[in-house]
C-alpha cells in the first residue's frame, strides 16, 4: 500500500497532515505497513520549494513503489502523476479532505490558479476507483462538484488518537499556561486563516463582555492571518483576554485542552470534519461548533445544543455562556464519545473497504445492557476485519445503538421478559415451568427462521443463555456453533442441576468452545475445538495523572458477598488501623443484595474506619478512578472467570492485588505484574496491602511491568485468535 500525503507533520501542523500521520500509525497498529511519500522528510524538498521540484520529487518516489497493489492519495496535486502512471492492476483510492480550488478562492487565489486546481481535482477524483469522504456533506460535494458517480463515494469520518489525547488534571494544565483555577477559559485550535471564524469569535466575546463575562481565550495555531487577528483583538480591546500561543506540540496541546472549560470551533466555511473537535472531546473538554458540514454531523450526535449557525456571533455567545454555566456533557460523556471514534476503530472501516470480509458470523446474545460479556463483544467486533458480522439480541437496549454506531448490523428478536430474566436457579428442565417452556419453543422457532435467513457460516454465542439456545438452533440449521463462555460452569456459581445440563449440552451442541480463561474452559467438557480467548481491554483504560494525596486503595465491582467487599474492608482495617490512607469502594448492589450493601456501611463503623472509606456507587469513569489510585484490590471469594477489572487496573497504572485463583491468577504474574494472595484470607490481603503501601519502588516496578503485559489484551492484538478459531471451525466443517 502506497500513501501519497502532503507534508510531514514535523514540517507543518495542519488538519490533513495530522490526519495522514494518525491514519498511518493506526494502519501499522492493525498490522499494515504502508509506504508513505510526503514532503519534508530527510531527503525531500521543503514545502516552500518551487512547485515543479515538489511535484517531480513526489512522482519519482512514488514510481519506486508503483507495484504496490493499493495507491492511497490524500492530496490531489501530488497524487495526479502517480495515479496516471500506476499499473492498471493498482487499486486507486483518494481521500477527499476538502475542495482545494474553492478553499484557495477564499484565501485570495487568482481565477487562473483556481481553474488549474479544479482541473487537477476533477481528473484525480474521477479517475479513482473509490473516493473516501470525511462526511455526508463532503460526499455530496464530490458528487456534485466533480461529477463522481455516487456508488464510488463512501463516507468514513476521521478519528482521534485517544492515547495521545487524554484527560489531564486541570490544575496542572492551568499552571502550564499561567492560568488561575478560578478563570473561565476557552480554547480555539485553528489555522489562522479567514474561513476559520476567528472574527466571529471576537464578536461573540464582545457580546459576552457586555454581559459582564470576560473568559480567557487560548488561540492555538499559526497562519497568514495572525498579524491581522492580533490587530483586530487590540482594536476591540480584547488583548487582555485573547492569548495567541502559536502552534503547540501534542503534549502541550493536550494540556491546553485540559486547561480549558470549553473548546470553540467557529468555522464559517468548508468544514469537512473538524478533527480538533474530537481531540478536545478525547481530553474530556466539551466543544461548541459551527453547524457546518461534517463538523456539525459529528457534534450533533453528542449534543445538538452545542451547535450554532456559522458566523452568528450572538448565538455563539449564548451557547458559550450556557456551557460556562455548566450546561454541557460531562467529561466522562465527552471522553466516551471520542473513544468510540478512535483511530484504531476508524482505520478498520478502511480495511474492510480495501479487503472485504470473507466470513459471515452471527453473534447471539440475550441482553442489550452494557455489561461484561456484551461490552467485550462490542469492543472486539470492530477489529475482526475479515468478518461480516450480524448481532442478534433478545431485547432492545443501549447495546443496540452502540453496535450500530460502530457500523455493525443488529437485529432484535424479542425473547420476552420472563424467559430473558430466568435466573440461574431456574436453569433446569424441572424448574423451567410450562409458561417459560412455551416461550422457549416460540423463541427457538423465531431464531431458527432468522438464522436460515441470514445464512451465517458460523453462529457465535456470547452468553450462557445464548449458548443453549444457539446450540439447539445450530443443530437444526446445520450451522457450526461456537460457545463463548464467560462464566465458570461449576456448583459454586450455578445450581447442581444446571451444571449437569450445561455440561451435557456442551458435549452435544457446539463445534467449538471458547473460554475467557483456562479456569473457565476447564469447567466444561466437549467442543471438538477448544480455545482460550480473553476479554479485550477497555480502550479507555490507560495511564493518567496520579495527582497528590494520601495512599488510595480502590476496589471495583458489584456489591455482593462473593465479591468480598467486606473482606477488603477488614483487611484495610488490619493493614492501616489509623493514618491518612483511604479506601474506595466502587459499585452498587444488584439482584436483591441491598442488605449486603447496608451491612458494609455498618461494618466500616464497627471497624473504626468510616471516615477513611468512600462508597462511590456505580461509576462510568472507572478508568479515571483507577488512574488516581495507588493500589487496586480484587477480593473475590469464588474464583473470577476472568476479571476485566484486573486488566483495567494494570492499564491505568495501578498496582493490583488479587486472589491466586481463577482468571486473575492467569493474568497476573506474582511479584512481577501484580501480587497474588490466598483467596478469602483477610490477613494475607492485609499483609500484601501493607507491603505495597510501604514500598513505592515495588509499586512502580509492578506498574511498569503490567503496562507492557496488558498490551497483549488490546482488541487489535486478540483479533488473530478469532481468525484462528473461525478458520479451524470452517476447516472442520468442510471435512
Amino acid at each position: 500500500m502506497l500513501i501519497i500525503g502532503l507534508e510531514d507533520l514535523n514540517v507543518r501542523h495542519g488538519g490533513l497532515n495530522r490526519y495522514v500521520d494518525a491514519y498511518v500509525a493506526a494502519l501499522e497498529r492493525a498490522g499494515v505497513n504502508p509506504s508513505v511519500v510526503e514532503l519534508g522528510g530527510a531527503d525531500g524538498p521543503r514545502p516552500s520549494a518551487p512547485l515543479w521540484r515538489r511535484i517531480s520529487w513526489v512522482a519519482r518516489h512514488a514510481w519506486r513503489y508503483r507495484h504496490q497493489s493499493i495507491l492511497d492519495v490524500h492530496f490531489a496535486l501530488y497524487g495526479l502523476i502517480p495515479m496516471l502512471t500506476a499499473p492498471k492492476s493498482t487499486r486507486q483510492i483518494v481521500h477527499f479532505h476538502g475542495p482545494w480550488a474553492a478553499e484557495s478562492a477564499i484565501e485570495g487565489a487568482s481565477p487562473r490558479q483556481q481553474r488549474v486546481k479544479a482541473v487537477v481535482e476533477g481528473v484525480v477524483y474521477r479517475r479513482a476507483d473509490l473516493v473516501i469522504a470525511l462526511s455526508e456533506a463532503f460526499k455530496q460535494e464530490v458528487i456534485s462538484r466533480y461529477r463522481v458517480a455516487a456508488e464510488r463515494v463512501v463516507v468514513i469520518g476521521g478519528g482521534v488518537d485517544t492515547t495521545a489525547f487524554h484527560p489531564v488534571d486541570q490544575s496542572i494544565a492551568r499552571q502550564r499556561f499561567g492560568l488561575s483555577p478560578d478563570d473561565q477559559v476557552l480554547i480555539v485550535v485553528r489555522r489562522l486563516v479567514q474561513r476559520m471564524g476567528h472574527e466571529t469569535l471576537f464578536d461573540a466575546l464582545e457580546h459576552l463582555r457586555r454581559e459582564g463575562r470576560t473568559p480567557t481565550v487560548l488561540l492555538v495555531g499559526s497562519g497568514p492571518e495572525r498579524d491581522q487577528l492580533e490587530a483586530s483583538s487590540r482594536l476591540r480591546g480584547l488583548e487582555s483576554q485573547v492569548r495567541f500561543v502559536g502552534a503547540l506540540s501534542d503534549e502541550d496541546l493536550v494540556l491546553a485542552y485540559g486547561a480549558a472549560d470549553c473548546s470553540i470551533v467557529p468555522s464559517v466555511a468548508l468544514e469537512g470534519f473538524g478533527l480538533v473537535a474530537l481531540e478536545s472531546l478525547a481530553c474530556a473538554t466539551p466543544v461548541i461548533a459551527s453547524d457546518l458540514g461534517g463538523l456539525g454531523s459529528v457534534i450533533r450526535l453528542l449534543d445538538p445544543a452545542l451547535l450554532v449557525t456559522p458566523a452568528d456571533a450572538s448565538a455563539l455567545s449564548r451557547v458559550i455562556a450556557r456551557v460556562l454555566d455548566g450546561n454541557h456533557p460531562s467529561p466522562e460523556e465527552c471522553r466516551r464519545f471520542a473513544l468510540e471514534r478512535s483511530w484504531d476503530a476508524i482505520v478498520l472501516q478502511h480495511l474492510r473497504l480495501l479487503s472485504p470480509p470473507t466470513t459471515r458470523v452471527l453473534y447471539l446474545g440475550h441482553g442489550a445492557q452494557l455489561s461484561g460479556g456484551e461490552l467485550a463483544l462490542l469492543r472486539q467486533l470492530p477489529f475482526l476485519t475479515s468478518i461480516d458480522p450480524i448481532v442478534v439480541l433478545g431485547e432492545d437496549g443501549p447495546l443496540v445503538g452502540e453496535f450500530r454506531q460502530k457500523g455493525v448490523e443488529v437485529a432484535v428478536l424479542d425473547m420476552g421478559e420472563e424467559l430473558r430474566s430466568t435466573r440461574r436457579a431456574a436453569a433446569t428442565l424441572s424448574q423451567l415451568g410450562p409458561k417459560r417452556a412455551l416461550d422457549l419453543i416460540r423463541y427457538l422457532v423465531v431464531l431458527r427462521s432468522e438464522v436460515k435467513q441470514v445464512a451465517p457460516e458460523i453462529l457465535h454465542t456470547n452468553t450462557l443463555k445464548a449458548a443453549l439456545l444457539g446450540g439447539v438452533v445450530g443443530r437444526l440449521t446445520r450451522t457450526p456453533v461456537v460457545w463463548h463462555l464467560r462464566d465458570r460452569i461449576d456448583e459454586d456459581y450455578l445450581p447442581a442441576g444446571a451444571v449437569r445440563l450445561v455440561r451435557l449440552c456442551a458435549r452435544l451442541l457446539p463445534s467449538a468452545i471458547v473460554g475467557n480463561s483456562a479456569a473457565t474452559l476447564a469447567t466444561v467438557p466437549g467442543g471438538r475445538i477448544r480455545m482460550v480467548i480473553p476479554s479485550p481491554l477497555d480502550p479507555g483504560a490507560m495511564t493518567g495523572e496520579r495527582g497528590s494525596g494520601p495512599l488510595t486503595i480502590t476496589m471495583v465491582g458489584r456489591l455482593s458477598p462473593w465479591k468480598g467487599q467486606d473482606l477488603f474492608l477488614k483487611a484495610f482495617a488490619l493493614a492501616f488501623p489509623d493514618g491518612p490512607e483511604r479506601a474506595r469502594i466502587v459499585g452498587e448492589a444488584l439482584f436483591g443484595e441491598e442488605s449486603y450493601a447496608a451491612s458494609l456501611r455498618s461494618l466500616v463503623i464497627d471497624l473504626g474506619i468510616a471516615d477513611r472509606v468512600d462508597f462511590l456507587g456505580f461509576r462510568r469513569d472507572v478508568p479515571r478512578l483507577l488512574q488516581t489510585s495507588d493500589i487496586q484490590i480484587v477480593a473475590s471469594r469464588i474464583p473470577e472467570p476472568f476479571g476485566n477489572v484486573v486488566l483495567e487496573g494494570m492499564a491505568c497504572g495501578t498496582a493490583v492485588i488479587a486472589p491466586n485463583a481463577g482468571g486473575p491468577a492467569e493474568v497476573l504474574k506474582d511479584g512481577v505484574t501484580g501480587i497474588l494472595v490466598t483467596p478469602d484470607d483477610a490477613g494475607a490481603l492485609a499483609e500484601a496491602m501493607r507491603m505495597l503501601g510501604d514500598n513505592e519502588a515495588l509499586r512502580s516496578s509492578l506498574v511498569a511491568a503490567a503496562k507492557n503485559e496488558v498490551e497483549s489484551y488490546r482488541p487489535e492484538r486478540l483479533a488473530s485468535r478469532y481468525a484462528e478459531l473461525y478458520g479451524a471451525v470452517l476447516r472442520r466443517g468442510s471435512q
